[in-house]
């Protein structure tokens, strides 16, 4: 007796498949659930792709069959999906807005054809809805955007594609022309959907418009299509009279012209192709300052023994009065397009660099222009416009003696940071000890040059810089640029913009959660007792902070509309059926009806708000995971929410995963190692 796996639903789940079954086999070979789960694993069926409570039921199953009930038995086992993989989601189409009606049944789509069989077509539109008749050049459908579906992946490892099923919306037919986010009309006729197809029911006639202008002008396709219901012959000379009946400011290119006639006339099947093109506009720049000196914090290299003398270094940059901080740059305009018609098309106009300038910066008024520092202090960037701060420094710890701070400039602190002690700064914060269960927030960088521990209750976070810290145990980081980490990290929230490094060989990354826009380069990731770390990149922490609330308050709206509609419909039935119904059952019935008319389209705006951040939320770049030193098992490598979880020890590797494809690159792992 034995047993096979049998891959079902194109890849995405398994069955089992019982070959030569007697009781006792059963019984010494898969007494336990553990052993079938071990013919999966055989087999190639990552551990959590196994779906246990149908493995349960298929092994229950398996150890009690009757007598004479063998067959009947093996076939409710073979039936029992066993691991599912990860389907692939659907695209999804934005802003979707249908311009047209559209006919789809099929009585009436048969009774239409007979018609124009047998009547003039003129004769057949007035029987028609007007809605669904359509002239050249008419908007079929717009949309904003297709976000596009995610690949699934097989219970073995395998990607599985999205394909043309997957598609939001029907197919378009001949006469219609797919521009960018539009579809238009090719011919006159009725618009109808059949075999998933949007179709025009038009007249036959050897006439159509072959020559089509992009809506921008800015280009001229040659269409060249024979619609079921015509007999479509054109010749060279109709498509040469046509193209000059448009008076193009240049000659088309006449050899494409042919060329596609050619293959038309010698195939019967469509073709299109680019025949002239405008000149485009380019865009100008609008003037802008360029940074002369870096704000971003000065950051110590260890020593040959990997240690570093945060004593003896200033992280942060100061300046004297008088120094240039940044340089005017002048607007530079853009240069004139022209259509296919000859029509100038201008570039947006550019504006000069006009912006207020930072606290403590003047204008120098030269050629070109200096913004220069007013007074000697730490320069630091509000909204990306330099600016001189004073510092609030205190030489000791922030303490109860101390309370919490609030400050609109830096911080400088030569203690620690007690516990549960709150920090407010809008520049820049240094630190020279630890922090204990602290809140810092800042709008610059964050410097804490012992480490950040606690029991968990503490957050750091820089609103608009970096953060760079010795060690963190248990707390919670965030930074809208980097996270540089010069020791361990144990048990940690690190969530950055841009990328977290870890500076300094032979530590650890141990246990939590570390979350990179870009990249993470650490050294050592997980213990040898496996516990579980998560390196995760290519997903912006801001956005799902975001998306989650906007996806609570879409919730909340879609239970109180549900409710209002259930309790609508009772009270219109009050209404209907009742022969006394007090005044104040007809008032709540349509203040009912008010708060839907205003709940509705507050649905629909967060609806469009999820979306949007739904479409923000993965970087669409190449991303990486590097340990240099070695990666545990119990680490687990996250891509856009798909895992791999490490079952053997990784020695200095770097991860790259490709955004566009969703594809995954290691040194020896190949993409089947990815859930």
């Amino acid at each position: 007796m034995h047993i096979d796996v049998n891959p079902c639903n194109g890849g995405l789940g398994a069955q089992l498949l019982i070959h030569g079954f007697t009781p006792e086999e059963s019984r010494s070979k898969y007494g336990n659930v553990e052993s079938m789960q071990q013919v999966l694993a055989q087999a190639g069926i990552a551990p959590e792709f196994i779906d246990k409570p149908s493995l349960q039921l298929a092994h229950n199953l398996l150890g009690k069959p009757e007598d004479g009930q063998f067959a009947e038995t093996l076939e409710e086992i073979h039936s029992i999906i066993v691991a599912s993989g990860v389907a692939p989601t659907d695209d999804e189409v934005l802003g979707l807005r249908i311009a047209k009606s559209y006919l789809m049944e099929e009585d009436e789509l048969t009774r239409v054809k007979c018609r124009l069989g047998n009547e003039p077509f003129d004769v057949t539109e007035k029987s028609v809805d007007a809605a669904t008749l359509v002239e050249v050049g008419d908007l079929i459908l717009s949309f904003t955007g297709i976000k596009k579906g995610v690949p699934g992946i097989g219970v073995f490892g395998a990607a599985i594609p999205t394909g043309p099923e997957n598609s939001p919306l029907p197919r378009p037919g001949n006469a219609i022309l797919e521009e960018e986010f539009r579809w238009v009309a090719l011919k006159r006729g009725i618009l109808v959907v059949e075999d998933n197809t949007f179709k025009i029911l038009g007249p036959r006639t050897a006439d159509r418009d072959c020559i089509r202008v992009s809506h921008d002008r800015m280009s001229v396709r040659i269409l060249l299509r024979k619609e079921d219901d015509d007999d479509f012959k054109p010749t060279m000379k109709y498509l040469e009279k046509m193209i000059l009946e448009r008076n193009f400011a240049f000659a088309p290119d006449m050899n494409k012209v042919a060329s596609a006639f050619d293959a038309f006339a010698a195939t019967g099947k469509n073709q299109e192709g680019l025949i002239l093109s405008g000149k485009a506009s380019t865009p100008g720049k609008n003037g802008r300052l360029e940074l002369l000196i870096n704000p971003e914090p000065l950051l110590p290299e260890p020593d040959k023994a990997g240690r570093v003398d945060f004593k003896s270094f200033s992280f942060f940059r100061t300046v004297k009065k008088g120094t240039p901080l940044s340089k005017v740059i002048a607007p530079i305009p853009g240069t004139v397009g022209i259509d296919v018609f000859g029509q100038a098309i201008p570039p947006k106009p550019v504006a000069a660099y006009s912006h207020a300038l930072g606290g403590n910066t003047e204008l120098q008024l030269s050629d070109p222009a200096f913004v220069i520092a007013a007074r000697d202090g730490r320069l630091v960037l509000s909204n990306g416009v330099p600016e001189v701060v004073q510092v609030l420094q205190i030489n000791e710890d922030v303490s109860l003696k101390t309370g919490n701070i609030a400050f609109p400039g830096s911080v400088e602190i030569f203690g620690d940071v007690r516990d549960n002690l709150e920090i407010k700064a809008k520049g820049d914060v240094e630190i020279s000890g630890v922090v204990e269960n602290g809140s810092i927030v800042s709008e610059g960088a964050i410097v804490v040059k012992g480490g950040f521990t606690g029991s968990g209750k503490g957050v750091i976070k820089s609103k608009l810089s970096s953060v760079s810290i010795g060690f963190i145990r248990n707390q919670r980081i965030e930074s809208h640029s980097d996270i540089i980490v010069y020791n361990e990290v144990v048990n940690a929230q690190l969530c950055a913009m841009k990328s977290i490094t870890m500076k300094t060989l032979g530590n650890s990354v141990v246990g939590g959660h570390l979350l990179a826009y870009t990249g993470i380069e650490i050294y050592n990731a997980g213990s040898r007792t496996g516990v579980k770390t998560i390196l995760e990149v290519g997903k912006d922490f801001e956005v799902e902070l975001e998306l989650n609330r906007k996806k609570a308050a879409f919730k909340e709206v879609e239970t109180d509309l549900a409710f209002l509609e259930i309790m609508a419909a009772k009270l219109q039935g009050l209404i209907r059926w009742g022969t006394d119904v007090k005044g104040d059952i007809r008032l709540l019935e349509q203040r009912s009806r008010g708060v839907t008319q205003i709940l509705k389209p507050m649905r629909e705006s967060l609806a469009a708000e999820v979306r949007a951040l739904e479409a923000r939320l993965y970087n669409p770049g190449d991303c990486f995971i590097w340990v240099k030193g070695e990666a545990f098992p119990g680490t687990i490598l996250r891509f856009q929410d798909r895992n791999l979880i490490l079952k053997a020890s990784a020695q200095g590797k770097r991860w790259r995963f490709k955004g566009n494809s969703g594809a995954v690159h290691a040194a020896d792992r190949s993409f089947a190692d990815f859930a």
